[in-house]
């Protein structure tokens, strides 16, 4: 490129450069208010944070928020710290604006400027009806204090004729007070004021509580929100005085640059603790949900700050998601959840509901309150709220809004209720329980399932339970049956044991045994009372057979019953039918072992070792078939297991349930294995069978067995 058309190009560029730098580097004017205003000294912090970080920003004074519009609108600034209801006006072209506004757009909401109302303490004024007649400081003519002095009056019935205003600044209302110049005050500001307090502490004035007819009332119109000044704030001032508040709004021009206002944005973002820490102001409603009511257009490069303000953060989400996963994960698994809570269902649904009530009531007061209750800002704060309500009242965390107070309330009824309903759902478990044991009595929880029954006790139920408990076994909960008090011992091992005293013969005693959830029923032949005697086998056989006759009039849970003579075995499986019925016989099991172990000698150590349950031992398991081994061969089980690889992973299959029959050892005639049949297996634990289960999937051939003909 030649000399003559670099400089050519050069000139043409040079002076875009310069609009763009002087476009970036533009001075943006915020008007504010009185010099002593904490409209002014949030100004002031703002800019001396934007001029530390390359934000070029210089307040301007004035009378306050009406003058700010002017302002605004003339283009003599470019933004304006604006109250809510005057803003309100300038866009719908209410007084003293005589036409709508339509070039100014919202930025963001900054803070709540609750109303106070000064009257002198010697005056008998406590409405605002009484100030008719009154001297009022209503605040400098230009000012939106004034624009709200006017509509308090007005709202409770008193014209601008009907009292003497007195435009006064801030710093003059403290000595009129003193002097008696005025008889009240009405000032528009930030929580703390200082003229407010420097009055209070001289007792010149006293504040106002509004009649909550009068805050309703003005709520309604949009312009205003419901507002306290919490208790202590001033001097004297013991208890929350409710009233009104008017939103700060910051406001733009709608043609100011969109760069400069994005960049003051972020500013704002980041460096809100520094400003807050400067002007002495919370900026606690900085980028929070602009109310719905209110018609003011928001400024689009203001819109993505807006919506970091609303609704929930990302960082919910993780709770969200993780209660999402626990949901699924207990919809999906909710079997065996329901079988290993059903003793605490009731407990479960009273928790659950007062925690959701919780939340609920949380939720609400937050959406409620968040704006003008410090104690409800942030959802964390609502939750710890709730929690005070629901333990001691109101206390200071009364709210200020009517659906807050519905919500309250609602919150304190119903969670006293629920929290008594968990408190009785303990007490009926735990206290109940420890006192039950005490005296002699363990009452059976209700909805109890999966759980073994024992009929009758002596020293062996004693060793069956220990065993029931051992580590190899799956602990469930164990409810005899049998007259007088519990005899369990103090050892560990018979927690979740539960006594009866009663007939096992009796439906009313079985049905508070809950028979029918149960997994299975023990019945041991020593039927003890003052007429019959355990050692007479015949009668004890009559009343297991009779307790057979009603179990199964009653239930179809499986049944194992003792037998002491060998001759009433018949007599004990004909009751025993209608379900699963084992009889065991120890005159006809001595007699089977004494003749086997004379053909085989040390058998009887082999069947105490499969028949007892210890950690160095195995034992028999009836296992539903695995789908692995669905319409396969016997013979194709015990090539599955054949693989030995540890101590924990071997597994031998013995024989199949199908129906109520027990097929020991069968050939392939047997058939294919079937998916509601079960398989016993010698084993260590259960987990063992699992375990190889699993470990041997490889193992399994590719095609199906087909049944013989």
């Amino acid at each position: 490129m030649s000399t003559g058309k670099r400089l050519w190009l050069l000139k043409c560029v040079l002076p875009a450069l310069c609009v763009f730098g002087q476009a970036q580097q533009k001075t943006l004017l915020l008007a504010s208010g009185e010099s002593q205003g904490n409209y002014t000294k949030l100004a002031n912090a703002i800019s001396l944070v934007a001029e530390k970080n390359g934000v070029k920003l210089q307040p301007v004074l004035s009378g306050g928020s009406v003058d700010n519009i002017k302002l605004l609108t003339s283009g003599r600034a470019d933004l304006a710290l604006v109250q809510g209801d005057v803003a309100v006006r300038a866009v719908l072209g209410h007084l003293p604006f005589p036409d709508p506004l339509t070039n100014i757009e919202l930025l963001t909401p900054i803070f709540t400027e609750p109303i106070h109302i000064l009257v002198r303490d010697d005056l008998f004024i406590f409405s605002v009806d009484d100030l008719k007649g009154k001297a009022i400081a209503i605040g400098v003519d230009g000012s939106g204090g004034q624009i709200t002095a006017r509509s308090v009056l007005e709202a409770a019935g008193v014209s601008i004729g009907e009292f003497q205003p007195r435009t006064l600044s801030m710093e003059q209302i403290v000595p009129q007070f003193a002097a008696e110049s005025i008889d009240a005050a009405i000032i528009t500001s930030a929580i703390p004021v200082d003229v407010v307090a420097q009055t209070l502490i001289n007792r010149d004035a006293r504040l106002l509580v509004l009649d909550p007819k009068l805050i309703s009332r003005m709520t309604s119109s949009g312009s205003y929100v419901e507002a306290y000044i919490p208790g202590r704030t001033y001097a004297g001032q013991e208890d929350d005085v409710p009233t009104i508040g008017t939103q700060c709004l910051l406001l733009v021009r709608s043609d100011v640059d969109q760069a400069n206002v994005v960049a003051l944005m972020g500013l704002l973002q980041a460096r809100r603790g520094e400003i807050e820490r400067i002007s002495g102001t919370k900026m606690d409603l900085l980028f929070r949900t602009v109310p719905a009511q209110l018609p003011i257009q928001t400024y689009p490069g203001a819109k993505r700050y807006i919506s970091k303000g609303f609704g929930i953060s990302w960082l919910w989400l993780i709770p969200v998601l993780l209660l999402g996963y626990l949901c699924a994960i207990l919809i999906l698994k909710r079997k065996h959840v329901r079988q290993a809570t059903t003793s605490l269902a009731d407990l479960i649904v009273a928790i659950s509901a007062l925690f959701g009530v919780w939340v609920f009531a949380a939720l609400g007061l937050y959406w409620c309150e968040r704006h003008v209750n410090e104690n409800f800002d942030t959802f964390p704060k609502s939750m710890w709220s709730v929690l005070v309500y629901v333990s001691g009242g109101f206390q200071a965390r009364a709210p200020k809004t009517t659906w807050g107070e519905r919500v309250a309330v609602f919150a304190i009824i119903v969670g006293v209720a629920l929290v008594g309903w968990v408190i009785a759902e303990f007490g009926k478990r735990y206290i109940s329980e420890e006192l039950g044991k005490w005296m002699g009595r363990i009452r059976v929880p209700s909805h109890l399932a999966k759980h073994i029954v024992l009929i009758n006790w002596d020293h062996r139920a004693e060793r069956m339970i220990e065993q029931l408990r051992g580590p190899d076994t799956e602990k469930k909960s164990i409810v005899v049956i049998a007259h007088g008090p519990s005899v369990f011992p103090g050892r560990p091992g018979f927690e979740r044991c539960y006594w009866i005293s009663g007939d096992a013969t009796d439906s009313r005693v079985l049905e508070q045994a809950q028979v029918k959830s149960a997994s299975s029923i023990v019945i041991l032949g020593n039927w003890q009372s003052d007429s019959v005697s355990q050692f007479e086998p015949d009668i004890t056989d009559a009343k297991t057979v009779l307790a057979l006759l009603v179990l199964r009039g009653f239930c179809d849970t499986p049944v194992t019953a003792e037998i002491r003579s060998a001759k009433n075995l018949e007599a004990a499986h004909t009751a025993g039918k209608g379900g699963p019925t084992e009889c065991v016989c120890g005159e006809s099991f001595g007699i089977d072992v004494l003749t086997q172990c004379a053909f085989t000698p040390g058998l009887a150590g082999l069947y105490h070792t499969l028949l007892t349950f210890s950690p160095d031992s195995d034992e028999i398991y009836r296992v539903k078939v695995p789908e692995q081994l669905v319409n396969r061969r016997f013979s194709d089980a015990l090539h599955f297991y054949a693989s030995r690889e540890s101590k924990a992973r071997a597994v031998i299959p013995i024989a199949i349930s199908r129906g109520i029959e027990v097929y020991l050892n069968p050939g392939d005639e047997f058939g294919p294995l079937k998916q509601d049949d079960h398989i016993f297996v010698i084993c260590d634990n259960e987990e063992a069978f699992y375990l190889a289960t699993k470990s041997n999937k490889s193992r399994m051939i590719e095609q199906p067995v087909r049944a013989r003909r």
